[in-house]
Order: C-alpha cells, then sequence, then structure tokens
C-alpha cells in the first residue's frame, strides 16, 4: 500500500481507540469511524476489509440511531457499493435499495444522495446487462442532479456519461451522442 494510504489508516485506527470509553463501551462516533476505514479499504480495492469495517459501522448505528436514519442508508450504500465492486449485484442492489428508500424517507426530494443512490443501481443493473433498468435509474439521477449542481459539477458528467454509456449499449447511438456532448 501507498504511504498515504497507509497514513490514512494509521490515523483512522487511531482515532477509532480513543472513541471507545474506558469500560470498553462504543461512542456513537466510532460508527463513523469504521466506516471510514471501510472506505479506506474500499478505495484500496480490499473489499472484504472494506465490507467489514462497513458493516462494523452498521451494527454501531443500528443499536444507536432510529432504523430509518440517514446513516444507516449510507453503510447499506457502501456495502451494496462493495457487492457490485465484487460483482455480485443482485446483492448490491438488495443493499442499494435499502439505502434508496430510507433516503427518500429522510431527505428532500431532489437531494444529491439520492442521486447518487440512483446511479449506483443503474450501475448494478448496467453491469448486470439489464440496460432497461440502467437507463430509468441513470435518468433518476441525472433529472435530480440537473435541478442541484451546477451544470459543471463532476457528478453531472457522471450521470450524463452513464446515460450515454447505457444508451450505447441498447444500441441507440443518437442519444448515446447527445448525452456525451452534453457531459463534456
Amino acid at each position: 500500500p501507498s504511504s498515504s494510504t497507509t497514513d490514512a489508516l494509521l490515523q483512522v485506527t487511531q482515532y477509532l481507540y480513543s472513541s471507545i470509553n474506558q469500560k470498553g463501551k462504543f461512542k456513537p462516533h466510532t460508527a463513523t469511524s469504521y466506516n471510514n476505514i471501510g472506505s479506506v479499504y474500499h478505495n484500496k480495492g480490499d473489499y472484504d476489509n472494506a465490507h467489514d469495517y462497513y458493516n462494523k459501522a452498521l451494527d454501531i448505528w443500528k443499536e444507536t440511531l432510529p432504523e430509518k436514519h440517514p446513516d444507516i442508508a449510507k453503510s447499506y450504500n457502501n456495502i451494496g457499493s462493495v457487492y457490485e465492486d465484487k460483482r455480485d449485484y443482485d446483492i448490491a442492489l438488495d443493499y442499494l435499495q435499502k439505502a434508496l428508500v430510507i433516503w427518500k424517507e429522510t431527505l428532500p426530494e431532489k437531494h444529491p444522495r439520492i442521486a447518487k443512490c440512483y446511479n449506483n443501481i443503474g450501475l448494478a443493473y448496467h453491469n448486470k446487462g439489464d440496460y432497461d433498468n440502467a437507463h430509468d435509474y441513470y435518468e433518476k439521477a441525472l433529472d435530480i442532479s440537473k435541478k442541484t449542481l451546477p451544470e459543471k459539477h463532476p457528478d453531472m458528467a457522471t450521470s450524463y456519461n452513464n446515460t450515454e454509456s447505457v444508451s450505447g449499449d441498447k444500441g441507440d447511438y443518437d442519444t448515446a451522442l447527445d448525452y456525451l456532448q452534453k457531459g463534456t
């Protein structure tokens, strides 16, 4: 691992240990530390460790937060993304749909997290070869992004590029070209 990755893991681990009180009980922000460690492992491509730490965060959040809390949705989204990266698309979709349900109930209708979740669901469907569902979710993500982000925001380009990609995979090259031009 690179020194910056190792340094990041060391810092988060030190923070984690400091977030446990003298009786060995977890403070609420311990879950955030676990989630952050999971993110570092996820970015390294170490999906098994990422999954373990995301699940540790989820377990704590389930014990300490209401059932429909956005942090629980964040864990579901992260775990779903790990499964998507591991190419286990059906399990990924289960977790991503759980995240979407919570975020739709707890966040404003056009929140960027909902757009990102739609994009993640679209990606799982796309990689699974279900282009129609992928296109539908990419369009939902794009719709929210158009209403909430500046035109040149990187997430806008991602939404256009994903929609372009699935349109091309469906053989709709004119639509793909249109989306590609909008995303540049």
